[in-house]
């Protein structure tokens, strides 16, 4: 017998994501959770209209909505979804994933074999195929499998939870803190402690319809800036640069020794890379990225 699993998808009431959900959706449904949850920040009637269609055109009856409204406790919104989503959600077992991405069903069910059968077990991750629209992105998803073959523990935004370590892993409180890497965080978390394990596997569990959050000029920058701030030598910020094809890191870390001084410098120097990058964008609020 299959082991029931719970999904949960945020959506944003956008053109793009509205664009992006029959693809996602659709693909999620193959791969037959007993429950799918669209998550929302707000009642949005083309979103509802279009995954209630797709899931009737597809016989699901699965479908379930959770709207949390944004709220002044949450730095991030989507944190405050998931974290809310995972709560509502049937099962202990939850796939999390982004509404970019177009599901493989036969990857999906190996990742939920494996949490199924393991306890100790807080997440199971997969690889993901790129999305390659130019010569610099064939470039990155040919370093991207390189390095991934190489990981021990890949890590993406689609990924398998169980609950009951997830509750245990993170609190309330650093969710709250937190203004971006939602998923990162449970990763980093992970690695503090020794009940659970993560495992990431090789097979490819998605499609990515957009370009990935790493190549975005202002997270590439921000890197920069925390690089510059901790004193890393010239030559470990090229080597990193040329290695990611993040060109936005040098100059990132270039601003940043030119403006010591300045407020996204110190704030740098108080945290850990994946800390500084938890904050998000405001580390870098007002500079032209």
């Amino acid at each position: 017998m299959k082991p029931e699993f719970s999904a949960l998808l945020p959506v944003r009431d956008s053109d793009l994501e509205y664009e992006m959900l029959p693809y996602s959706l659709a693909s999620a449904i193959l791969c037959g959770p007993d429950e799918l949850i669209i998550g929302l920040d707000m009642p949005s009637t083309r979103i509802m209209d279009k995954s209630i269609e797709i899931a009737k055109k597809m016989g699901y009856n699965g479908l379930q909505f959770l709207v949390i409204p944004p709220s002044t406790e949450w730095s991030f919104q989507l944190a405050n979804i998931i974290w809310n989503g995972y709560k509502k959600a049937k099962h202990d077992i939850i796939l999390s994933f982004d509404v970019d991405t177009v599901l493989y069903p036969k990857a999906i069910r190996k990742g939920l074999t494996v949490i199924h059968d393991r306890s100790d077990v807080a997440f199971v991750t997969f690889r993901k195929v790129m999305n390659i629209r130019s010569v610099l992105d064939l470039m990155r998803g040919v370093l991207y499998l390189f390095k991934k073959m190489g990981s021990r523990k890949p890590f993406t935004g689609l990924y398998f939870v169980n609950r009951q370590a997830y509750f245990q892993i993170l609190t309330e409180e650093k969710m709250k803190f937190i203004k971006n890497g939602v998923d990162t965080i449970l990763f980093t978390e992970t690695l503090r402690q020794d009940k659970y394990t993560a495992i990431g596997l090789n097979d490819f569990g998605s499609f990515c319809l957009t370009r990935g959050n790493e190549e975005i000029p202002w997270r590439q920058f921000q890197v920069g800036v925390w690089m510059a701030a901790h004193s890393f030598e010239y030559m470990n910020l090229f080597l990193y640069a040329i290695q990611n094809l993040h060109p936005y890191v040098a100059l990132g870390y270039f601003w940043a020794s030119e403006n010591s001084k300045s407020e996204p410098v110190k704030m740098a120097k108080k945290f850990t890379l994946d800390e500084f990058c938890f904050l998000g964008q405001e580390t870098i609020r007002g500079l032209n990225v």
